[in-house]
């Protein structure tokens, strides 16, 4: 019955909106809308970096995000922080998950809140994706002259505005009414006449040449010293390609929508802007979007993903609400004490509702074959599934105990273990490094206590411990 009422209301009718909000395509399902711009915040040390580049691998890549289905496409990584550990962050995730993708990390720090922002972006995801996204014919008229001296083929943006101001100038007093003395009272008709007609032909001599040199201003300097597009975009465009890095996408058998869909994330923003203020937050923004008009405009789509910093108290991003308001997701990522252990909340959904919490761990990862400065084993994190291992916290108790939860979480992934065996995992484990033996055996026996009053836990006549079998324990 409503529905036909809304039929009826033609352009005021709100299906056409729900029909497009039926039709919302993901990059990440159900976290990551396609197209959408999301700021991701966190306080230092809460492995929002970790988090970034595990989504990277996985959309670059096509396989699923920790059960969500993703859409595969090109990813660029603009590392503005850290030095090689954000390549060996990501050769873990890669190695860990056996598969490699259409992933290039750039450490360069674009200025996005600046006029050149938009070309710097330009130029970067053009060389990341090597000239085959559908920005690949903003490269081409460049890519003729980028020689040693390609800076003095070109001028500033400052010389534009000076010579557009001249050309204005010009142009002013070029169309400036003909100005001609009135009929002297000794002068005779025809004597005006030739007078008039003589200055009229002055003036309109000395008005074509203005119109000549407004255009050579115009017209010469572009065409024959800066060519056509001379200006300070080109230049930064011109910089950047000499500096991003290129995949090889035949190498990929990549498909021309892969090719067309792209995903950016930008590491962090403290080093791509120059402060928090509205100002310089709008400008980023506004870059931006206009980025993505054009990648709209060529057929494709682009998702950003921005990682941003929480304020000293850790209970907000830093800066301008304009972050909230002009973006289309907020995800929060909390670390929870110590642990490595993190959850995603979402406080802002444009296309959807917002996603429920997100729980994730990190674990240890032993890179094989590569060693580090000393020559032991690489190694780093990677990020893994944590829903079952926050099931196991808030079963240890309400205030989820680090060492009852530990203990649980070793029972259910390692089954069945006897005390000593039991308690060599919970010492060994990379949560207890550098503690000392008796404080890991106080905790240890505590947690067991803990977990046995509590009916958690239970030892068989065999000695061997596990976890109580209820179906609804873990539920």
């Amino acid at each position: 019955m409503l529905k036909e009422k809304w039929e009826k209301l033609g352009d005021c009718s709100p299906l056409a909106a729900l029909k497009s909000a039926g039709e919302t395509r993901w990059l990440i399902d159900k976290v990551i809308a396609s197209g959408s711009i999301n700021w991701m915040v966190a306080a230092p040390s809460s492995f929002k970096s970790f988090v970034a580049i595990d989504m990277a691998t996985c959309v670059s890549t096509g396989r699923p995000w920790h059960g969500r289905e993703t859409s595969e496409g090109v990813v660029l990584y603009l590392a503005g922080e850290g030095d090689t550990d954000v390549h060996v962050r990501r050769a873990a995730a890669e190695m860990a998950a056996g598969d490699a993708g259409l992933l290039a990390i750039a450490q360069v720090r674009p200025r996005l809140d600046t006029p050149e922002g938009l070309p710097a972006l330009t130029a970067l995801i053009c060389n990341a994706t090597a000239g085959d996204s559908p920005l690949s014919r903003e490269t081409d008229a460049y890519n003729e002259g980028g020689d040693d001296n390609w800076h003095d083929k070109y001028l500033s943006q400052e010389e534009i505005e000076q010579l557009e101001e001249r050309c204005r100038k010009s142009a002013s007093v070029a169309t400036k009414p003909l100005r001609i003395e009135k009929r002297g009272i000794n002068e005779s008709h025809a004597d005006f006449e030739a007078r008039r007609n003589r200055q009229y032909a002055e003036q309109q001599a000395e008005r074509d040449e203005l119109y000549e040199r407004a255009w050579q201003e115009t017209a010469h300097y572009r065409a024959e010293l800066a060519r056509p597009r001379a200006s300070a975009y080109d230049a930064t465009m011109l910089r950047y390609l000499g500096i991003a890095p290129r995949l090889s996408l035949d190498d990929y058998g990549a498909s021309e929508s892969v090719n067309q869909n792209v995903f950016l994330i930008i590491d962090t923003y403290s080093q791509t802007s120059e402060d928090d203020s509205k100002g310089a937050v709008s400008a980023y923004i506004k870059t931006l979007k206009g980025m993505q008009d054009k990648f709209k405009a060529a057929g494709g789509t682009l998702t950003i993903l921005v990682i941003d910093h929480t304020t000293k108290s850790g209970d907000s991003y830093m800066g301008s609400l304009a972050k909230e308001g002009d973006s289309d997701a907020m995800i929060e990522v909390n670390r929870r004490g110590n642990d490595y252990s993190v959850t995603l909340n979402n406080t802002k959904m444009r296309s959807a509702a917002c996603f429920e919490p997100i729980h994730l761990n990190l674990e240890p990862f032993t890179l094989g074959g590569f060693n580090d400065a000393l020559g032991r084993p690489l190694t780093s994190l990677i990020v893994v599934d944590g829903e079952d291992a926050h099931k196991v916290r808030k079963l240890a108790g309400d205030k989820g105990e680090t060492a009852a939860a530990l203990v649980l979480s070793l029972l259910t992934r390692n089954g069945a273990r006897s005390k000593p065996d039991l308690k060599d995992l919970f010492t060994s484990h990379s949560s207890n490094e550098g503690k000392k033996d008796d404080a890991m055996k106080r905790a240890f026996n505590r947690a067991l206590s803990h977990l046995e009053n509590n009916g958690l836990i239970v030892t068989d006549t065999l000695g061997l411990i596990s976890i109580v079998q209820d179906d609804d324990l873990l539920a």
